[in-house]
């Protein structure tokens, strides 16, 4: 028997339900939560408003149900073509869908006022699984930052703080993000403060659960922000160095913060080599990086941006590349301390 509501699931999915059922990774009260967040009637009872887009997984939506608006993602079962051109796999989308519905119908997860909040999920008319979580009329934090350039450095600051928090609840919930990225973070304004903004982690559907475990795993991520180690996509790791992988990602992420939402990645780094083609031109550039590469191009750009005004403020960046962008795991800190830290900042240099 599934955890999910057999008599209102398509027969379909039964069997990619038990695989996920029986995953030995999960903690005990996964399956509890998921199954309390399953509101029966939900979607048929929501309005469609617009189409929002596409992702290779997912189809987003914008509904209301019933004054207000929500963000609908459907798991994509009609074998269309994916994001990149691929054939889709229904059965694994639908895995995937439900991989995240696990995630953040987590209890501990669902208060923490940097993770994406669920509001509930049913499955659609033809037996797919559809989630309903808030909606980000801002965006994400790429596009946040890219139509606001002028962003101030304490605000800057504080969305990095938000997003390392939301990763170290992931990881003190024995999860691991899978994909850590600008893309996969929402920005909301803040309650009963115009003009202010917060931040929360989005997107899980290639999470890892039992980081703790210490199995051999692979990390899914995104090539170009993936640690060294992680770099190809078969690479094997123990589960719980992936909080160290993550750690790399953020600082990728904080790196792409301060340029306004831009890639970290200077295709000019790549300008004077043979053109082999895009992203595997960029792969075997990172390839080839000599030790601690990255950090060092990290801090050649923050010190681009001193001045007599921001130099404390870049305090906390600085840190942040030192304690995340180090080739060696073993020399990387976890998330936990670089959210310690820019807190810590935040307090003494951020102004």
């Amino acid at each position: 028997m599934s955890f999910l509501d057999t008599s209102t699931c398509s027969r379909t999915w039964l069997p990619v339900l038990g695989l996920l059922q029986d995953d030995p990774y999960q903690s005990r009260n996964t399956i509890a939560c998921a199954r309390t967040a399953h509101c029966a009637r939900l979607f048929r009872e929501s309005e469609y408003v617009r189409h929002l887009g596409d992702g290779a997984i997912f189809s987003v939506s914008l509904y209301r149900h019933p004054d207000h608006l929500f963000a609908v993602k459907r798991a994509k079962t009609d074998g269309g073509r994916g994001e990149g051109g691929g054939k889709q796999n229904p059965a694994k989308n639908v895995i995937v869908a439900l991989r995240e519905i696990q995630v953040i119908s987590n209890q501990v997860l669902q208060d923490h006022s940097n993770i994406i909040r669920i509001i509930g999920w049913d499955w659609d008319n033809l037996g797919a699984p559809v989630l309903f979580t808030d909606f980000a009329e801002q965006g994400t934090l790429r596009d946040f930052l890219r139509r606001n350039p002028n962003t101030g450095m304490a605000q800057r600051h504080n969305f990095a703080l938000d997003v390392a928090c939301g990763l170290n609840a992931l990881h003190m919930a024995d999860v691991a993000h899978g994909d850590v990225k600008l893309a996969n973070t929402l920005v909301f304004p803040k309650v009963n403060q115009p003009g202010q903004w917060t931040v929360k982690v989005s997107d899980f559907s290639h999470s890892i659960f039992g980081i703790s475990s210490r199995r051999v795993t692979t990390y899914p991520g995104t090539g170009l922000y993936n640690a060294p180690e992680v770099r190809s996509r078969d690479a094997l790791i123990p589960s719980d160095r992936l909080p160290r992988c993550e750690a790399f990602s953020f600082g990728l992420l904080a790196w792409e913060i301060l340029k306004n939402g831009e890639s970290y990645f200077d295709l000019q780094w790549i300008s004077s080599q043979p053109t082999t083609g895009g992203s595997s031109a960029i792969h075997v550039f990172l390839s080839n990086l000599r030790k601690d590469e990255l950090l060092k191009l990290a801090h050649k750009f923050l010190l681009s941006r001193f001045d007599s005004n921001s130099r404390y403020n870049l305090v906390s960046f600085s840190r942040i590349f030192d304690m995340s962008l180090k080739d060696n795991p073993s020399f990387r800190k976890d998330i936990q301390s670089i959210a310690i830290t820019l807190d810590y900042c935040d307090r003494y240099y951020v102004q």
